[in-house]
């Protein structure tokens, strides 16, 4: 059964909502978008946690699977195209002019939003899930100092409200004050071992960057391989990093030479923004990056159910993740914003 038969049978024997329904729900979800709630990408990481947090798209339960596009040719033709793609937009952050790093007193502020569904254990022993969204914002000074702000949004569940999952839930919410040192930094800005200088060194040789990135993959290997949790260290780089336009380029070039890493195509992320979406596959769950061909910034993080997975019980295609990424700046205070 196709996609488009498959939305069509779902539930097929219930009545259609009425209007006044249709347009109350569409005006909760619209209120619901607006707090511009994210969550931490840290948990899209498939680790054994006691409350596994995936995050699913408020709307695509119904829309998700007709947005999806599947390039028709072969799996090395669909690497080609994505190396294609990634050393053009390659080309295009080598040509963007350097922006100074922030001062000693400075902040790199950045901010990101999305919504998804939290699943986890209940009071009852019994697995729960409920809808949840997440802000949150960024304040990071050059020795690791800052500030992280992020809060939740009130936890919708799908099935019985259970106080002890909905308490575990509350603290989604923190605002944290970073103190020096590298080993402040949440794991979602963690360089995998790559001190800041390294790092800007390495971004002027992307073939030393790609093996210093595979060197770090391979210590970090369990459950992943090498290819795939490389594809994850570059998304790491880039993401809430406001990586600078030279470290881009060569992130792109790393990218580009990993097997396995896929086209998807022309999408849109959901702040509408129109991107190019790369994509690699592990454990069923499709992890994709779209970023803007015209400027190299990476847009959006999402990922989609490609193969049944157990306690992810929503039809495959559908998208069960995302982070948008959208603003980054340099600021003088921790209270400030681009």
């Amino acid at each position: 059964m196709d996609d488009l038969n498959l939305i069509r049978s779902f539930r097929h024997n219930q009545r259609p909502p009425r209007p006044n329904a249709k347009a109350a729900a569409r005006a909760a979800l619209e209120e619901r978008m607006d707090q511009r709630s994210l969550m931490r990408t840290q948990w899209w990481r498939r680790k054994p946690r006691r409350i596994s947090l995936m995050l699913i798209g408020a709307a695509v339960m119904a829309v998700a699977l007709l947005s999806i596009v599947n390039p028709p040719f072969d799996a090395d033709n669909r690497h080609n195209a994505a190396a294609r793609e990634l050393n053009a937009v390659a080309l295009v952050a080598a040509a963007q002019p350097s922006v100074p790093a922030p001062a000693e007193h400075q902040y790199m502020y950045t901010s990101s939003d999305g919504v998804g569904l939290a699943t986890g254990m209940g009071s009852d022993g019994q697995p729960n899930a409920a809808w949840t969204s997440i802000t949150r914002e960024f304040w990071i000074a050059p020795d690791g100092s800052g500030r992280i702000r992020q809060v939740a949004g009130q936890p919708i569940f799908l099935g019985t409200p259970d106080k002890t999952f909905a308490r575990a839930l509350s603290g989604m919410s923190f605002d944290r004050t970073l103190e020096p040192g590298p080993d402040a930094l949440p794991g979602t800005l963690s360089l995998h071992g790559i001190t800041p200088e390294e790092l800007n060194r390495l971004a002027t040789d992307p073939t030393a960057l790609a093996v210093a990135i595979r060197s770090r993959a391979r210590s970090s290997e369990g459950q992943t391989s090498v290819e795939y949790e490389s594809f994850e260290t570059v998304g790491d780089l880039l993401r809430e990093s406001a990586a600078p336009a030279e470290l881009r380029a060569a992130l792109y070039q790393v990218a580009a030479g990993i097997q396995g890493i896929e086209l998807v195509g022309t999408v849109e992320d959901h702040a509408g923004r129109p991107g190019i979406a790369v994509a690699m596959e592990h454990g069923g769950i499709r992890h994709e990056l779209i970023f803007d061909p015209r400027t190299s910034v990476l847009l959006e993080e999402q990922r989609v159910l490609v193969k049944q997975v157990q306690g992810i019980e929503v039809p495959m295609g559908t998208v069960i993740s995302y982070v948008t990424y959208r603003k980054s700046g340099i600021v003088n205070s921790i209270s400030e914003t681009p």
